[in-house]
């Protein structure tokens, strides 16, 4: 039978009461019970908590914790259906003893244990009270129906009290506690109860003796148990060392992701000595927006990958337009506003990287639906693509550019609110504003005229310091100081990507074009 055994922390008040009341109702059904049942057959009642002592010591501890699984319910069953309540009363508690040894419980615990084995077999010598019948001359048939039934109730009722102390002790659902750890004791119980029927018709047909000889179909149960949980617990071993091999593994691969995505916005950045770090920036900037607003963290790194990559399609730009410092033609602004339809279908190639694919196409969509490349108004842009592109535009207006100098912080805090409803989302940009109040300047800093300044003081920015890290610091650790084993390591995979990219960027540029 399934025995609780003492826990590590001493049971809260809410839990001694639970149990107290367990206690209280197994006393009220033996006086209720007692004194209906027929005269005390003594030697029997204790044969079969003999019976039942030994089958409990021999229980097999499975891989669930302080759980163990026994034919001691035979015993119980087979006594309460010949002997009545008196059996119960007996045998319940006996069963206990061996739990409380086994465990080292205190004398609560014991007494909770040995009132609920008692409540499982008083309810089913009350129900074959209730049913009038002398148990002793119904049919066999008969016979083996009760045993089943009044183990389904043993069953149902130990398992659940275990759970009703265990939810409270633990503070989790009691069904899902159930279901976890007893659900799947249902058909051995039925087993037991068909066990405590051999019980029986051994009793009624060779008296004591009989009882005796069922050890050998009991001892044999149990062996076959033994093997049975031996094997299973080596399964879940198994499971769970290659659990944890899958887990290590997925770490990583996810590392190894993360700096490839690291090198090739270095590599996109090196292109143009003016936009040093711009994509590091972008990325810190959008993380840190989708934090505060409150988004799951693996959709934080969707949109801090959508950072990284954002204008991973100028790689199909022409250096004389990207790089011209003077005002662009019609002609040359219409190419360059092709750029977030390459990348994302560049990106889209990529598995790992679908869903970050609408971010990097609609980064330059505007609130009003005068953005490019589809128009998109409002809400029809995606949150993450409208975070991207003010993290953009805040990292374009505070560094040196060709075209322009840096614009000093207030100038830049006055112009995203100017353009708040037209170019952004308003509210993105009260977040972005907030995130400013709380940290600081220190956050926004010129990417091209000075690129130290990624390395501010990260003790004014206790609260952002691990992303800072991360998008500079790090970055810096992990792709320009990298060891040699490592660039090794990486080699092939940035090699295969750039490879792909460059092999697909005259076709994407192609389709973009028709």
């Amino acid at each position: 039978m399934a025995s609780i055994a003492t826990p590590k922390i001493q049971p809260a008040r809410m839990l001694r009461a639970y149990i107290v009341t367990v206690i209280v109702l197994a006393v009220l059904l033996a006086t209720l019970l007692v004194p209906l049942s027929p005269p005390v057959n003594w030697p029997g009642i204790l044969l079969l908590a003999a019976l039942a002592i030994l089958t409990e010591a021999l229980g097999i501890e499975i891989y669930v914790k302080n759980t163990s699984v026994s034919t001691s319910a035979a015993a119980l069953l087979g006594g309460v259906l010949l002997f009545g309540p008196m059996a119960a009363i007996v045998i319940g508690p006996a069963i206990a003893v061996v739990a409380t040894i086994k465990y080292r419980s205190p004398i609560l615990r014991f007494l909770f244990n040995a009132s609920n084995h008692s409540i499982g077999g008083l309810i089913c010598a009350a129900l074959v009270i209730m049913s009038t019948l002398v148990f002793n001359e119904i049919s066999p048939y008969a016979q083996l129906c009760y045993a089943i039934v009044a183990a389904a109730i043993v069953y149902v009722s130990t398992t659940m009290l275990i759970a009703g102390a265990m939810s409270i002790d633990q503070q989790l659902p009691l069904l899902s506690i159930w279901m976890e750890r007893f659900r799947w004791l249902g058909l051995h119980y039925i087993a037991l109860g068909i066990v405590a029927y051999a019980l029986i018709y051994s009793y009624l047909t060779s008296g004591m003796l009989g009882i005796l000889f069922m050890l050998v179909p009991l001892l044999m149960l149990r062996y076959s148990q033994k093997q049975y949980v031996d094997r299973t617990e080596a399964i879940v071993l198994q499971l769970r060392t290659q659990n944890s091999e899958l887990i290590q593994q997925a770490a990583e691969i996810s590392l190894l992701n993360d700096e490839i995505l690291l090198v090739l916005a270095k590599a996109l950045d090196l292109r143009d000595p003016y936009v040093s770090e711009h994509s590091h920036h972008v990325a810190l900037y959008a993380e840190l927006i989708a934090r505060e607003l409150g988004l799951a963290t693996d959709h934080v790194e969707l949109v801090r990958r959508a950072g990284l990559l954002h204008d991973i399609g100028k790689l199909g730009i022409p250096e004389a337009v990207l790089y011209k410092p003077a005002r662009l033609t019609d002609e040359e602004y219409e190419i360059i506003k092709k750029h977030p339809t390459v990348g994302a279908e560049l990106v889209q190639g990529c598995h790992s990287l679908q869903s970050i694919v609408p971010f990097i196409r609609h980064h330059h969509e505007h609130y009003d639906g005068k953005g490019y490349p589809a128009g998109l108004a409002g809400t029809a842009i995606p949150l993450e693509a409208r975070i991207v592109g003010l993290a953009d535009a805040i990292e374009a207006m505070a560094s040196d550019r060709p075209y322009h100098k840096a614009m000093p912080l207030p100038a830049i805090q006055a112009e995203i609110k100017r353009c708040a409803g037209t170019q952004f989302d308003p509210a993105i940009v009260d977040l972005f504003s907030k995130i400013l109040d709380r940290v600081g300047s220190q956050l926004v800093t010129n990417s091209a005229r000075n690129v130290a300044a990624k390395h501010a003081d990260a003790s004014l920015l206790p609260q952002y310091a691990s992303i800072h890290r991360a998008a500079s610091v790090g970055q810096e650790n992990h792709v320009v100081a990298m060891n040699s084993d490592w660039a090794v390591s990486i080699a092939k995979p940035v090699s295969d990507l750039v490879g792909m990219a460059a092999s697909n960027l005259t076709q994407v540029i192609a389709g973009v074009g028709d």
